[in-house]
């Protein structure tokens, strides 16, 4: 087998350069290394300036010599089978639409290799290997980890191919219930809000954000809670923006109930004599055309029993 030797660069620093971090330094000249691995090469001294290892915040200093080595990139690993219990709400030829419970994974991601629901379905339906994304094989649209309720998935190219296209044109119809602190007014609300990147939190999106996209959101309150203190809301997305229910309700001071991310001191109902055991938000119906047959399919999925109870203690 060939031994491939890894790429080495290297790199002199201009006279009179003002100090900066080594780390950012670099990424804007290598245009082609993202910060991040940069920093990951730091950590494993692949990054010498005038001969010695580095730290990222160390500062670059004039007329030095920066040497870099990269070696080649692993890809990741295929998602492997892990026999688990679905709940399944919907089964053909097709597709395949699962009740997911919330604190499920649904693909698996860096540092989160296995124990998902893509590698839970593999073990079940091996054919969906050979449909969409190898690292994400089925998988037509998303939920967070930490939301209850339908997910589809396809179980032949052709079909997912027509349900990202549905997908894409918004012609589903996506129907979720949650949680939030007080009542909102007017009860009937629709937000068209743009939702990217937060600016400085990675793991967060926020409306304005860089990047931002058209995001809208239309939601009813259903039912006051806990003495018009909460309320239970019925919320219909046109669009499927990472996060974008938990933002978007955010952003009106009605955050989802129990989510630690976006709700901050709001994420639990001061007085209340529960807790919200994780973000109150469920996908309770998903209505797509049928990639065969071409009639509309509901499917729906029965409200999630943590979810039931905490709403069923603040009635």
């Amino acid at each position: 087998m060939e031994n491939i030797q890894p790429e080495t660069r290297t790199l002199k620093v201009p006279a009179g350069i003002r100090p900066e971090r080594i780390d950012r330094w670099l990424a804007r000249q290598l245009a082609d290394v993202s910060r991040s691995r940069i920093q990951t090469l730091i950590r494993e001294n692949e990054v010498t300036m005038n001969g010695a290892p580095v730290a990222a915040r160390d500062p670059i200093l004039a007329e030095a010599t920066v040497t870099i080595r990269l070696p080649e990139e692993q890809g990741p690993e295929l998602p492997q089978p892990e026999t688990a219990t679905l709940s399944i709400v919907f089964e053909d030829a097709t597709c395949i639409a699962v009740n997911k419970p919330a604190g499920l994974v649904v693909h698996p991601a860096p540092g989160h290799p296995g124990g998902t629901l893509i590698n839970q379905l593999l073990a079940a339906y091996p054919e969906l290997r050979d449909v969409g994304d190898p690292l994400r094989p089925g998988l037509v649209h998303r939920l967070d980890a930490d939301t209850s309720g339908v997910i589809l998935f396809a179980r032949t190219p052709e079909a997912f191919v027509k349900f990202q296209d549905q997908f894409r044109k918004r012609q589903t119809r996506k129907l979720y219930r949650a949680c939030c602190p007080g009542i909102p007014s007017p009860i009937r609300q629709t937000i068209d809000a743009p939702i990217g990147r937060h600016p400085s939190q990675r793991q967060k999106r926020s409306v304005d954000g860089t990047g931002a996209k058209e995001a809208i959101t239309h939601f009813t309150v259903s039912r006051g809670l806990a003495s018009g203190k909460a309320a239970e809301l019925e919320v219909r997305i046109e669009t499927g923006r990472t996060h974008q229910i938990r933002v978007h309700l955010a952003h009106i001071g009605h955050p989802v109930l129990g989510d630690t991310l976006y709700a901050g001191r709001q994420a639990q109902l001061s007085g209340a004599k529960v807790q919200a055991p994780r973000q109150m938000l469920h996908a309770q119906s998903l209505e797509v055309t049928h990639p065969v047959t071409g009639n509309r399919i509901l499917l729906e999925a029965p409200l999630a029993s943590d979810m039931a109870s905490y709403i069923e203690a603040l009635t």
